[in-house]
């Protein structure tokens, strides 16, 4: 899989968001600050549309398994459809725009 850099614990992003929302001229700019529990990932199925050669690729890269989201979107952009995806920093959306690219050029 992909080596992450290393995450903040809330504990540490809550002092981090703290820490802004004490300068004055920062702190008007958060809206909104919440920390999500951590969950286990949920994974997804490799698209039946991926073409067979762009994926052993990403596996040799060490890409062997995909999160859902990602699944879920590279099958949306193969089909043609419009694709929005909103996910937290690392989380692979970038994987996500690349992958239905690359199976388009590789074919």
């Amino acid at each position: 899989m992909f080596s992450a850099r290393p995450r903040l614990r809330g504990s540490e992003l809550d002092r981090v968001v703290g820490g802004w929302k004490a300068v004055p001229g920062t702190a008007s700019c958060i809206e909104q600050a919440w920390t999500r529990p951590a969950r286990p990932p949920r994974w997804g199925r490799w698209p039946e549309g991926l073409e067979q050669g762009l994926r052993d690729a990403l596996l040799a890269a060490g890409v062997d398994r995909l999160y859902d989201h990602q699944a879920e979107a590279i099958e949306a952009a193969l089909s043609g459809r419009s694709v929005v995806i909103s996910t937290p920093t690392a989380s692979g959306k970038s994987l996500c725009l690349h992958a239905p690219v690359l199976d388009r050029l590789v074919r």
